[in-house]
């Protein structure tokens, strides 16, 4: 059976995909050929996307993330981590589960970060210390466990926490 779906007919697909093609030039997403530009998640051929919640954000461009109050369920994905240009997070009022992602340490840009009034659980992953350009961190009003990290202390610019109605240990560096 050939892959046009008749038998004895000998077609087979070749290495580009397509049946009894020529085998010879396969070309990308953008028409070049043995180029390597690919699709990216949100449909866009080279494109810089990815998905969270249904939406797309651009890698390079997305710079707040504000989706407070918006009904979001599950865990906070860990690829939010590559949206690297994020200066401000706001997820709070939510009804998120699963731990903060370490990745959330690459966004080394944000500001403000909050996620209160979830049900987040795990501990406060150490990567946070990470983004000393935090002035706001608010944790409260979650299920988060542990001890409080040390490494918060590396936070210099930090002006506001909170981190009250958790099931933390230990004290505020």
């Amino acid at each position: 059976l050939g892959c046009d779906g008749v038998i004895g007919s000998g077609l087979v697909i070749d290495d580009c995909g397509v049946c009894d093609g020529d085998n010879s030039t396969c070309s990308d997403c953008a028409g070049i050929p043995n180029g390597d530009t690919v699709v990216d998640e949100c449909g866009v051929c080279g494109g810089d996307g990815i998905e969270l919640w249904n939406e797309c954000y651009n890698i390079n461009e997305t710079t707040e993330l504000l989706l407070y109050s918006q009904g979001l369920t599950g865990e906070i994905p860990a690829k939010i981590g590559q949206l690297i240009n994020l200066t401000w997070i706001t997820l709070d009022d939510n009804q998120l589960t699963g731990d903060i992602p370490l990745e959330i340490g690459n966004l080394i840009n944000l500001s403000e970060l909050v996620l209160s009034n979830n049900q987040l659980t795990g501990s406060i992953p150490s990567q946070i210390s990470n983004l000393v350009n935090l002035n706001q961190l608010l944790l409260n009003n979650n299920q988060l466990i542990g001890e409080i990290p040390v490494e918060l202390s590396n936070l210099t610019n930090l002006s506001y926490l909170t981190l009250q109605e958790n099931q933390l240990t230990g004290q505020i560096p």
